[in-house]
């Protein structure tokens, strides 16, 4: 299968910019990646056979022709240690080791994957949530928050004022 992400040089990275792309683009990305774990999977199995298959043939050769590999008497042991660094054996469990490697790469990007959707779920929350709308700076707030304060203690001001004109009998004068 062809990778979903096309030219992007990092999949998992988000665009908060276009959600409505990083939707469709996750679907794919989580099959894509779940189907190469499938197929890392199946082929770490086989390798895995295959490591036992060789392993047995390599004994059955040792056992049949000892002395094409400088034995002269063949214990459980000797037989053990020359399968072991016989290398037939180590390529099969080389070639095993790289696959079981790709395989955890996989589970990696599945994750990665997950996490990213995720991610963009929360910020398409943000979004219904206007998140990014336009927002007064900090300095804007200051400004409106000094007003508030400046407008209501001038208010108390006023009302104090007012009250002590009511009290010794003065005309109401407006402020």
């Amino acid at each position: 299968m062809k990778p979903p992400f096309g030219n992007r040089h990092n999949p998992f990275d988000v665009d908060k910019y276009n959600l409505d792309d990083e939707l469709e683009l996750q679907a794919n990305l989580i099959r894509y990646y779940a189907e190469q774990h499938a197929e890392a999977e199946d082929a770490y199995d086989r390798a895995e056979r295959n490591v036992k298959v060789v392993e047995a043939e390599v004994e059955v050769l040792i056992r049949k022709l000892p002395e094409k590999f400088g034995l002269e008497k063949l214990t459980e042991g000797v037989v053990k240690a020359h399968v072991t660094i016989h290398q037939l054996v180590k390529d099969a469990y080389e070639k095993m080791f790289t696959l079981k490697h790709r395989l955890k790469m996989l589970v990696a990007a599945v994750k990665s994957a997950e996490h990213k959707k995720a991610a963009v779920h929360d910020l398409v929350s943000l979004y219904d949530k206007s998140y990014w709308a336009d927002k007064p700076s900090k300095e804007n707030s200051r400004v409106v928050r000094d007003r508030e304060i400046t407008s209501t203690f001038d208010a108390r001001k006023r009302l104090e004022r007012k009250r002590e004109r009511e009290s010794s009998g003065e005309e109401e004068v407006d402020d």
